[in-house]
């Protein structure tokens, strides 16, 4: 993982206990989450000027402090163990499709006019599940059969059988 997979991951260093580093950065202004890499406590910020607020981590908490100079990011490890700062920009949520954008577009109420919920009807998700894969040596098998190939394979396991595919 690095920059060309991760970019909305600004800075991300490791702080030992009651280690404090101000790094030089220039981050354009809007919305950034700080945390760590553990799961656990973030702090949603949207920093619109002066300097970027401190990045400070506790025992068990996630937080800005005082803004740095400008041009400088501060972080403060505040706890008892290793920890790993990450400031990551949330730009791009800007451009996400949430569902009220999708149901405000007229192509969609054209096209699931009949789908659409009523006033005062109301909608919940009961359980979601992710499913995320590492197929080893995928570049290896790219290169030796070609894209479209390869896709194919690494696909056909998340294929539902006789769901959208002629061939089951």
């Amino acid at each position: 993982m690095g920059p060309m997979s991760t970019p909305h991951i600004k800075l991300q260093i490791a702080l030992e206990p009651g280690e404090s580093r101000t790094v030089a950065a220039r981050l354009p202004f809007g919305p950034y989450r700080l945390r760590t890499l553990e799961i656990g406590p973030e702090c949603d910020i949207d920093w619109q000027g002066g300097g970027f607020p401190m990045l400070l981590l506790g025992a068990n908490t996630v937080a800005a402090g005082e803004p740095a100079v400008e041009g400088t990011v501060r972080l403060e490890n505040r706890g008892n163990r290793a920890r790993i700062a990450i400031i990551e920009s949330r730009a791009w949520v800007a451009d996400a499709l949430t569902a009220d954008r999708v149901t405000a577009l007229q192509a969609f109420r054209d096209l699931f006019s009949e789908d659409v919920l009523r006033p005062g009807d109301e909608v919940s998700i009961g359980k979601v599940t992710l499913l995320f894969s590492d197929l080893r040596v995928s570049t290896a098998l790219y290169q030796k059969i070609g894209d479209a190939n390869a896709y194919r394979l690494v696909r056909e396991p998340f294929r539902l059988h006789g769901q959208g595919d002629s061939r089951s």
